[in-house]
């Protein structure tokens, strides 16, 4: 297709009725109407129809909640879907609700989607009464949504005890935009809609996150589960013109806190050379990752007096893309390895960025929102480039060295919205027909104040410097933009030490706090000790499994797959501990290993310190997918010793350093793997190693030594996730199991699924002999299958057994 180029001239004029010298960027001249026809076309006949794949029930959006799932991953040899990360955030579900209201008032940019609008009325209907159910069911979150899990019954529950106040501030701007839209609808059933999101609405307080004190938002509280109690975290407050102004503004503008809690945030800018040697003053970043700029979705920006800064912000992002040859512009996303990576652009960012040479679709589309005609120049061009656009839409960001094999909900839903101009008039609605409790002023008038006096408190921390504007036009595409190669992952070290590479600023737990504290802080150090106080509630009836974790990412991607041994060093002394360390590329599993700190091992000099070494297992999946985060996990009861008794939590403190990953054994004298080892059946591909369970009641436990799985009979199940298999190319399944009850009859059911979809057509029984051998049984594969097997679970076995290995076989 023939590329749009859009010319743009930019001149300096007065903002009228605003203090001091406010300079803004003209707007763009007016095209002609073939030219307007021409994107106008690609966004609503191409872009949209595309990208709206996602956020359908047979793709990215769970038929039974109605909720957007974190990611699906997608195998781009042969275009498979595949891993899906069944868990969602208010973030994911405020990009969610837009794009289904767009199509409810039948916009004209989604009359192409796959969705009619009374589909899409009901899955809106759906979501919100699962935000809802939410918020009766746990009420000690007051009404906020940390991160969640999707169940496969549909059922939804808190991933972790963390609430973020910028995620769920992105979510009540999307649920004021339906609000805005649809309260004075002739229709009842939109009027119930616009209801329902009030509702929730109003259950939301954002002085739950003041800190008077410090006279901000904290990014994050802990909500104790047991007594309900909230604690801010002391390491994350939201100060800066990021995402977070979103839950700031609607605070300030509903009463809730204080108008210093606004005024108190930084407004920071950088000036930047532009490759013809003229300035342009932008918001410095936190990592300069266009996704920060999430706001400009939702609310009116561009009517304020930030607006030059915000062009200007374009203007940088088009040039840095131009000067590099990149087909698009630069976010925080998963890179063309496929692993999620903090990147942005360096000359404009406060904090390291970790890749800054990858074009990202979602950013690339997020800069219609300050210029369109220029957007879609620049994201018509990136979606032609060469293997960026699947048969499900495009992958998420495409580099030199290859392409992202992930879709996400972030991806896809800031996609959709910044090009279709986002929900500002909706949210304009909302905003025009309320007062600011307590004041004789409408919303909108305060937002407007609020923003411009930004704009004064910016210009006073330039000494009233003026905005530096380029006076060339916005950069296009280069004529000579990157070329993708390929390249086989590579391991080129023998070791590699994980705990001088943690990445700091990840809040990631659930069940812990830090080490004296009331909450996990940002206590992560490279080359300190990862420290955490866990605390498991026990709940008898409960049908999944309870686990505490930390994790981090760290700041390089390592190839592991030649690694074969993992030391840890723990304290000598002390309680006896027993956990697991997971080595992944996001969420995918790559190795974990079970360590004990009861286990033979080497002291350090001053007898502090113990270094434990455990043999490692790496999932073929390692072969081409990097390491780029660590999680140290405490499992329940059920998982680590097989005892289901009625006890206090699992309360205990880990802490474990100098986490060293290495091809061979850095202490070969000291080999201790014994045990009756049970080995798994020599096969292609054996998935029960990697199996992860965390669903269901069934009575179960671990042999590491013997490298069995034990399973107590009775009516339950238990289910988790494997790594992804495409299941094609293999003839059977063959299973190593045996009977442990005497010689009663025994046999359980077998479930091989993908998500909820039965691989096998059904459940199989299998049957197990009386006597105490272990035997094989095959299961033939369909020829048909056409999702690959990423979830195992097994149910109702009528006496004890134990499973020793599940492998796929090509003969």
């Amino acid at each position: 297709m023939k590329k749009l180029i859009v010319s743009v001239t930019v001149l300096s004029i007065i903002f009228a009725g605003v203090p001091g010298p406010v300079i803004i960027a003209q707007p763009l001249p007016a095209i002609s109407s073939s030219a307007f026809l021409t994107w106008k076309s690609f966004i609503r006949q191409e872009l949209i129809p595309n990208e709206a794949k996602y956020f359908s029930t047979r793709i990215g959006v769970d038929p039974k909640s109605g909720m957007p799932l974190d990611h699906v991953r997608i195998r781009l040899e042969n275009e498979m879907l595949s891993e899906t990360g069944n868990y969602t955030a208010a973030s994911k579900i405020s990009l969610a609700i837009p794009y289904l209201l767009g199509v409810i008032q039948q916009k004209e940019d989604f009359q192409g989607v796959m969705i009619s609008p009374k589909e899409a009325e009901d899955l809106l209907h759906k979501s919100l009464l699962t935000i809802k159910r939410f918020m009766k069911e746990y009420k000690h979150y007051g009404g906020f949504l940390p991160w969640i899990d999707i169940r496969p019954d549909g059922n939804i529950a808190p991933a972790n005890n963390k609430v973020p106040s910028l995620d769920n501030g992105q979510l009540t701007w999307a649920l004021a935009a339906v609000t805005g839209a649809l309260e004075k609808s002739q229709n009842s059933n939109l009027r119930e809609l616009a209801k329902l999101a009030e509702e929730i609405n109003r259950d939301r307080n954002y002085a739950k996150f003041y800190d008077s004190e410090k006279g901000l938002l904290h990014g994050t509280v802990q909500v104790d589960e047991s007594s309900g109690v909230w604690h801010g975290d002391k390491t994350y407050y939201l100060n800066d013109m990021c995402e977070g102004i979103m839950a700031i503004l609607w605070g300030v503008l509903h009463g809730q806190i204080p108008q210093s809690a606004w005024e108190n945030v930084q407004i920071q800018t950088r000036d930047y050379k532009t490759l013809n040697g003229e300035e342009a003053t932008t918001f410095l970043g936190f990592r300069a990752s266009f996704h920060e700029h999430w706001a400009l979705a939702y609310l009116p920006f561009m009517e304020t007096s930030l607006a030059s800064l915000y062009k200007n912000y374009l203007y940088v992002q088009a040039d840095y893309a131009r000067r590099n040859g990149l087909p698009g512009f630069v976010s925080t996303a998963y890179d063309p390895r496929g692993v999620y990576r903090q990147m942005g652009i360096p000359a404009i960012a406060g904090q390291k960025v970790d890749r800054s040479d990858v074009a990202v679709v979602f950013a690339t589309a997020m800069s219609m929102l300050i210029e369109p005609e220029t957007g879609a120049a620049w994201l018509k061009n990136l979606y032609d480039f060469p293997n960026v656009v699947t048969r499900y839409g495009a992958v998420e960001s495409v580099g030199n060295d290859g392409y992202a094999d992930i879709f996400t909900a972030d991806g896809k839903g800031l996609t959709l919205l910044a090009a279709s101009g986002g929900v500002v008039e909706e949210v304009e609605q909302y905003l025009k027909t309320r007062n600011v409790p307590g004041e004789n002023i409408t919303m909108y008038d305060k937002f407007i104040q609020l923003v411009n006096s930004k704009y004064e408190q910016m210009m006073n921390a330039r000494d009233n410097i003026p905005v530096a504007i380029p006076s060339l036009p916005v950069p296009m595409p280069s004529e000579k933009q990157m070329t993708v190669q390929i390249k086989e992952l590579v391991q080129e070290e023998s070791e590699f030490n994980v705990s001088e590479h943690l990445q700091p600023g990840h809040l990631h737990g659930r069940n812990v706090k830090s080490v004296g504290q009331n909450s996990l802080e940002d206590d992560v150090r490279p080359g300190q000790p990862i420290g955490f106080e866990y605390d498991i509630p026990f709940v008898e009836k409960e049908d999944l499994l309870k686990w505490a974790f930390r994790g981090t990412y760290i700041d390089e991607v390592v190839g592991i797959a030649g690694m074969n041994y993992v030391s840890v060093s723990v304290p000598a002394e002390g309680e006896r501990m027993v956990f697991d360390l997971e080595f992944k590329s996001d969420d995918i599993f790559l190795a974990y290993v079970t360590i004990d700190t009861g286990a033979e091992g080497i002291l350090s000099a001053d007898g502090k310190w113990k270094t434990v070494t455990t043999k490692l297992s790496v999932v073929p999946d390692a072969n081409y997918k990097p390491m780029n985060y660590i999680a140290v996990v405490v499992n329940d009861e059920r998982f680590l010793r097989g005892k289901y008794t009625k006890k206090p939590p699992l309360r205990g403190t880990v802490i474990v350093k100098d986490i060293l990953l290495s091809m061979d054994n850095p202490q070969p004298k000291r080999d201790r793997f014994h045990g009756q080892e049970i080995p798994p059946v020599p096969g292609d591909y054996e998935v029960v190693q990697y199996w992860r369970p965390s669903h269901g009641n069934l009575y179960m436990s671990r042999d590491p030594d013997r490298r069995v799985i034990r399973f107590k009979g009775g009516y339950g199940w238990v289910g988790g996730y494997v790594p992804y298999v495409d299941v094609l190319p293999y003839k059977h399944v063959r299973i190593k199991v045996r009977n442990t009850s005497g010689n009663y009859n025994n046999g359980f059911f077998l479930e091989l699924k993908h998500n909820k979809i039965h691989l096998l057509g059904k459940k199989i029984w299998i049957q197990l002999k009386g006597f105490h051998d272990w035997h094989t049984v095959r299961i033939r594969i369909p020829q048909n299958v056409e999702q690959v097997f990423n979830y195992l679970a097994i149910s109702d076995p009528q006496n004890d057994f134990e499973l020793s290995s599940i492998v796929f076989e090509y003969e």
